[in-house]
């Protein structure tokens, strides 16, 4: 892992998911990519195209200025070197520029706040959820209040094994250098299962690819997946939670506000969020 991309908006969750990514970077000898989105106001009757261009250009310097200010702040307490960060103003909605700045600045990986209880209250119809949706970067979802101290020293990996996990050189990555014990965690609805050879083989990837990581097998028989993996991530204490959707619905049948509102009431741990979409 090489560059991080975190968002600003200069709110007190913002701040916590920076504070966050500057302690994650530092494990890495990552380098953080600070970047905030200025809302551009909307032109009115009567304004000369000059005086609104002028107007534009001093927003953008002083929410430049503002953004200078935090991150300096931030990265020297924190003790995080003036030449391993850089910071960012765009213009346009933050759901779209982001996406396109980590692909100019050829980032790794995206570190952000979500704000409601438990974190994911919000999630739907945020910025947050429309980058992932959109990114074809892993995201780490930082849930509000979170202390940023804290890595993800054990990490619970929800999988179903019905398609291959992308990225998994980077859940290794995070798993060796936190010396992080990966539980590899699955939920079935009946008692008497059996895998498929898909469900067999993607088994196999899975242990090939964590072998050099400490790990575990977990299972759950369950009717509520959601419950069963809130319930396991709080029993185990774990401080990250690797979610994979595979289907365009995932969202809606796993995180869905209409099936899983426990869920996105309770969950306040982080979530690494790995699309299918997602670079390989």
């Amino acid at each position: 892992m090489k560059k991080i991309l975190v968002p600003a908006d200069f709110s007190p969750t913002a701040e916590n998911a920076m504070k966050y990514a500057i302690n994650f970077a530092k494990k890495f000898q990552a380098e953080i990519v600070f970047f905030y989105s200025s809302h551009i106001p909307v032109i009115t009757p009567g304004i000369h195209a000059e005086a609104y261009e002028e107007m534009v250009e001093k927003e953008m310097i002083n929410h430049k200025n503002k953004l200078e200010h935090l991150t300096s702040e931030l990265c020297e307490k924190a003790g995080f070197e003036k030449d391993s960060y850089t910071s960012i103003v765009g213009s346009g909605f933050a759901g779209d520029e982001i996406p396109e700045i980590v692909q100019k600045q050829n980032c790794d990986l995206i570190i952000m706040g979500t704000t409601g209880a438990g974190g994911l209250k919000k999630l739907f119809g945020s910025i947050t959820y429309h980058i992932i949706k959109l990114s074809t970067t892993p995201v780490i979802a930082i849930p509000d209040g979170f202390p940023s101290h804290v890595m993800p020293t054990k990490i619970v990996l929800a999988t179903d094994y019905k398609g291959p996990i992308p990225h998994m050189e980077l859940l290794q990555e995070i798993s060796l250098v936190n010396n992080s014990d990966l539980l590899i965690f699955n939920v079935q609805k009946e008692q008497e299962y059996s895998p498929s050879i898909e469900e067999a083989i993607q088994g196999l990837a899975i242990e090939d690819a964590v072998k050099s990581v400490n790990h575990s097998y977990h299972f759950s028989v369950d009717d509520n997946v959601t419950e069963s993996i809130k319930d396991f991530t709080e029993k185990e204490n774990a401080n990250l939670l690797v979610i994979i959707p595979h289907e365009h619905d995932f969202f809606e049948r796993i995180f869905g506000i209409s099936t899983t509102k426990e869920l996105a009431h309770s969950a306040n741990i982080p979530l690494f969020i790995i699309t299918e979409n997602t670079k390989k």
